[in-house]
């Protein structure tokens, strides 16, 4: 997923690895953070693999820093990793949060292919949050409360969903 989310922000500008930790817990729960010994190793690795070059600057005779920027293998690295299913794990979510935000960088066919895997996850996800909602009424020992919560989630998580329809429907009207 980092590897992803590096990728991607390269596609558009080089950065040091310090702007690439930043752009990333931005886009993180304002709670989680990156350390710079997940961020810096994976710059070197891929640097290694021949994904981006890195280049040592300074600025005003500060400390130096390494700026890195994409390479052809690296933008392909990027499409094969937008075009791959995402796993289904606890990252799931994020790693879809992270695809939608790169979606300007792939072609339509790669957008459509990219939303319409994700509204499967999320129609799995509200028949999962369907499924759940119907064993708590059947459950004499579920307070209303919890009804009411997991109600509730699922309307958020149906929001979404009608949210990411309508996109697709946009770019395929395109």
């Amino acid at each position: 997923m980092y590897e992803f989310f590096a990728l991607s922000e390269l596609m558009d500008f080089s950065f040091d690895g310090y702007k690439l930790k930043k752009m990333l817990e931005s886009k993180l729960d304002f709670k989680q953070k990156v350390s710079f010994g997940v961020i810096y190793p994976l710059l070197n690795r891929m640097e290694k693999e021949g994904l981006i070059t890195l280049e040592q600057t300074s600025k005003n005779n500060l400390r130096a820093s390494k700026k890195a920027t994409i390479t052809k293998k690296g933008r392909q690295k990027f499409l094969l990793l937008m075009k791959q299913p995402v796993a289904i794990n606890q990252n799931s979510q994020l790693f879809y949060d992270l695809k939608v935000n790169s979606l300007h960088l792939v072609d339509n066919q790669v957008k459509e292919q990219v939303l319409h895997a994700y509204l499967e996850y999320l129609e799995d996800n509200l028949q999962h949050n369907d499924d759940w909602i119907n064993h708590m009424m059947n459950n004499s020992e579920i307070s209303s409360g919890d009804l009411e919560d997991a109600k509730n989630y699922y309307h958020l998580r149906k929001a979404r969903y009608e949210s990411s329809r309508e996109i697709i429907t946009k770019i395929e009207g395109q």
